[in-house]
């Protein structure tokens, strides 16, 4: 996740999509699969950071699995292991004559068969199995295969509903040229920081930068050397700050910064922190090197307790440090 935290988590993989909201109708799908296939224990399983964990598991009367356990999966020898390195269906008739099986961990809950087919993420990424087992020898006929397949393509084209749905939720509150917060998911942010904050006792400040004379390079190298000065500039700040911090961009060249845990000194001093970065930094455009500078203003939670008075002080102390020769920190 990028430092200044977007109003969603922007992971680099799939694993950010919330199945929770999918649980309640995968459970009746295993438990549709364990009761139509007559067997013991219908499993969906999830990979997640390299543990393997019972997500969904059929309220079968004898199924040993339960909600939450997990292991490490590599080098687990358990079925689904396989099932995700290849990314193949896996069928066990009966592990106990099985040379390669015989030794696999779910002989001893006396799951000796298994039929399992790996579960994707849009990007192809695995997310992990359903599968079927049963504690007594079990040859699975194609037409169970087909109904586990079309039971799996039903979770994966969910997942791709909640993954376009996130990315559309996405789209809608970052701003497309610095891909940090836009306005409006900074405030709504920034209200529910500064919300925890005033329940706690806990401080809370606010710093508004504005670049300096930026329509002056806009107007010498172009509006696209302008965007890529605003890309640099929200880069360096996004380099400055804590994974708590929310940092948008709240129109034109101006960005705002809320710092939850921080009083005004501190804040200060990352503004002068960030300024002097800024004004030492030479950006790259095709044959030009571009030099900017920014002013800033600070502010912090008093007795007014609006989020819009917070970012008026800190306006009029940016407005300050513009008057009084820029480049500054007020």
């Amino acid at each position: 996740m990028l430092s200044g935290s977007l109003c969603l988590n922007d992971g680099e993989y799939m694993e950010h999509l919330d199945t929770e909201l999918l649980i309640r109708e995968w459970q009746e799908i295993v438990d549709l699969l364990a009761d139509i296939i007559d067997v013991p224990a219908g499993l969906i399983m999830k990979l997640d950071q390299g543990k393997l964990e019972v997500l969904v598991s059929s309220k079968t009367p004898d199924n040993p699995y339960k909600v939450g356990e997990n292991e490490v999966m590599e080098g687990s020898g358990l079925y689904c292991e396989t099932v995700i390195k290849s990314n193949k269906k896996l069928k066990v008739t009966n592990a106990l004559t099985d040379e390669k099986w015989k030794n696999n961990p779910d002989i001893k809950l006396n799951m000796i068969s298994y039929l399992g087919f790996p579960i994707l993420y849009p990007d192809k990424k695995p997310f992990g199995t359903i599968c079927i087992l049963d504690s007594k020898e079990n040859h699975f006929t194609t037409k169970q295969e087909k109904i586990i397949t079309k039971l799996r393509d039903l979770i994966e084209r969910e997942l791709t509903i909640l993954d376009n749905n996130f990315q559309l939720k996405k789209l809608s509150e970052i701003d497309k040229l610095t891909q940090i917060n836009n306005r409006y998911c900074f405030i709504e942010k920034a209200e529910r920081d500064l919300k925890r904050s005033i329940r706690y006792k806990r401080q809370f400040s606010l710093i508004f930068f504005d670049l300096d004379f930026f329509k002056k390079v806009n107007d010498t190298y172009g509006h696209q050397a302008g965007d890529a000065v605003l890309k640099e500039f929200a880069k360096t700040v996004n380099g400055e700050l804590r994974s708590t911090d929310i940092f948008g961009r709240y129109g034109g060249e101006e960005f705002i910064v809320a710092l939850p845990e921080t009083d005004l000194k501190s804040a200060k001093l990352l503004a002068e922190r960030i300024r002097k970065k800024v004004e030492m930094k030479n950006i790259a455009y095709e044959d030009d090197n571009i030099s900017v500078t920014v002013s800033a203003g600070v502010s912090e939670l008093l007795e007014d307790t609006r989020l819009e008075a917070i970012i008026n002080r800190a306006d009029k102390a940016l407005y300050k440090a513009k008057q009084s020769g820029r480049n500054k920190v007020c």
